[in-house]
């Protein structure tokens, strides 16, 4: 469910971020589009700020990014995504489309955590795991031309 102005700038203040229309925007442009670049997002940002610069957007993703509002998707053909979703969660990427879908699977993240616990590389000592992000690349076998890139997997 896509959060009205009013909840995004609740939820910007509660994350110490400056309220202002355009990142109001920005949020909404990203919650509409679903996965989207930063380039998607000034397109749909555009039409009701037509004199906001990339730079702008860019910044602004930045922000949302370290702040933990949003996270970064870095596809297989090196392209960078955002995402709305926070909640832990993997992706499903459709090599055809370009289609990018949530899932949400705890136990594949359980079993990656405890797989790499208990196989440690040379070289690995210290390194304590922050989060598990799995991309599994595909095709769908059957025609998914009437789907929006961004339909979501529903998440656990």
């Amino acid at each position: 469910m896509r959060k009205n102005s009013q909840q995004i700038r609740e939820m910007l203040n509660a994350h110490g971020i400056k309220v202002t229309p355009q990142r109001i925007a920005v949020y909404a442009a990203l919650e509409e589009l679903g996965h989207a670049s930063a380039e998607q997002i000034t397109a749909k940002v555009h039409d009701t700020f037509p004199t906001v610069t990339v730079g702008t957007i860019y910044n602004v993703l930045e922000c949302f990014s370290t702040k933990g509002v949003i996270s970064k998707l870095n596809t297989s053909d090196n392209k960078m995504y955002f995402d709305v979703n926070i909640h832990d969660h993997h992706h499903l990427l459709c090599e055809e489309t370009g289609e990018i879908l949530d899932f949400g699977d705890r136990e594949l993240t359980e079993l990656v955590r405890a797989y790499y616990a208990s196989h440690r590389m040379a070289g690995t000592d210290g390194f304590e795991v922050t989060d598990i992000r799995v991309q599994v690349i595909g095709n769908f076998r059957h025609n998914r031309s009437n789907h929006n890139r961004t339909t979501k997997i529903p998440t656990e």
